[in-house]
């Protein structure tokens, strides 16, 4: 990624962003959900800025003597969303006017700006700028991460949205498809070299509108670490920069990855993700947290594989083999595909058995019994559709 700044637009309306110094030197639009400059296209180099971002219209690409003078004004106003929204330009449902923010003495060494909103109740949108991402120049993962704190303005318009705290189910979707994370108790990936085809139960995307008889595959328990117990972090919140493990909640198989094992539909670049035997933790069961802060519902994070350094990723290829779901897999390049969030949550629901899996140590999981484990789950697979496993396994 090299130097520069770039600005990940978490908010649900365009924004502008300007980085200025006495006038404004680069600016751009960014949409809901993407990162502007991600790869330093705007060639920024190693120095101070001042960093505004406010609603982006048709007629709000700037020249330099209209941007000086909307810098000046940017957190004083709100633009009206009347206009637009009749226009057809703007579409989200509430909204009447939006407000600007800026941050000041930013220093463009990698470093990524997560900007949120939120909507007051007479309609008001408020910009602002929710954390700071350090990156590794290389490879654009998160170094560290600075949270800053809330606006008054904003933190009293609503109240904030409770985290996602360890020992709690999950459901996850792929951001730019809105597909969802799921696993089918009884599909595993079909038998080829080094993939016993008994070992890896499958892990795909269902399509957002997909309509099932249960949901119970898309549930995911967030534990600690393979050094951790579960115990020992149950009812905490879970920070970005965290090391977790993702366990199936239908059949106990914990999420893994490895990259000795390629993928179906892009081979060159992606390894294949699955869900390992029963129980079974060991370090390819952990996964590194990258999101601003604490995890919250309905705001982006990654998920990095902690042996291999590849992200969670998926994409609207679908699986070379029956059902043909969503492929997902661990990438090596770094894309907005990368992006996923939780957009729902509850507690726990294995009681008795998850009281066993905190008490057990790193190495002492206990096996569950046939009847702890769930097999309702969200598949519509006949067992002709299963693709058929080795003898030897």
């Amino acid at each position: 990624m090299g130097a520069g700044i770039s600005v990940r637009n978490e908010t649900e309306l365009p924004i502008l962003v300007v980085c200025s110094q006495l006038t404004p030197l680069h600016w751009g639009r960014c949409d809901p959900g993407e990162t502007w400059n991600a790869k330093n296209s705007h060639n920024m180099g190693k120095v101070w800025f001042s960093v505004s971002v406010s609603l982006y219209t048709e007629k709000s690409e700037p020249s330099k003597l209209a941007t000086a003078a909307k810098i000046a004004g940017i957190t004083v106003g709100f633009i009206l969303l009347g206009p637009l929204i009749k226009a057809g330009l703007i579409a989200v449902a509430g909204i009447t006017a939006a407000r600007g923010t800026s941050k000041h003495g930013v220093y463009a060494d990698c470093t990524c700006l997560v900007v949120r909103g939120i909507k007051f109740p007479d309609g008001k949108y408020q910009f602002y700028f929710a954390a700071q991402e350090h990156l590794n120049p290389k490879t654009g993962a998160i170094k560290s991460v600075t949270t800053f704190e809330v606006p008054r303005s904003v933190e009293h318009a609503h109240p904030p949205p409770e985290p996602v705290l360890y020992g709690m189910e999950v459901k996850l979707m792929h951001s730019s498809t809105r597909a969802r994370l799921q696993s089918s108790p009884g599909l595993f990936y079909p038998s080829r070299e080094f993939l016993p085809s008994s070992e890896l139960q499958t892990v795909s995307c269902f399509e957002n509108d997909r309509v099932t008889d249960s949901d119970s595959g898309e549930w995911w328990l967030i534990e600690a670490e393979h050094r951790q117990t579960l115990g020992e972090r149950v009812g905490k919140p879970i920070l970005g920069g965290d090391k977790i493990r993702i366990m199936h909640v239908a059949t106990s198989r914990r999420l893994r990855s490895s990259d000795e094992i390629p993928a179906f539909v892009q081979p060159d670049r992606d390894v294949l993700v699955g869900c390992g035997n029963v129980n079974q933790s060991d370090p390819e069961c952990d996964w590194v947290l990258e999101c601003g802060g604490q995890l919250l519902p309905k705001t982006k994070l990654k998920l990095v594989h902690d042996l291999t350094g590849l992200a969670l990723h998926s994409h609207s290829h679908k699986q070379p083999y029956p059902p043909k779901f969503q492929e997902v897999t661990c990438s090596k390049g770094r894309s907005d595909e990368d992006f996923w969030e939780v957009f729902e949550m509850r507690p726990s629901q294995l009681d008795d058995a998850l009281d066993d899996l905190d008490l057990a140590g790193p190495d002492e999981a206990p096996t569950l019994k046939p009847d702890e484990i769930s097999n309702d789950c969200t598949s519509t697979i006949s067992q002709s559709q299963v693709p058929e496993t080795s003898q030897d396994s």
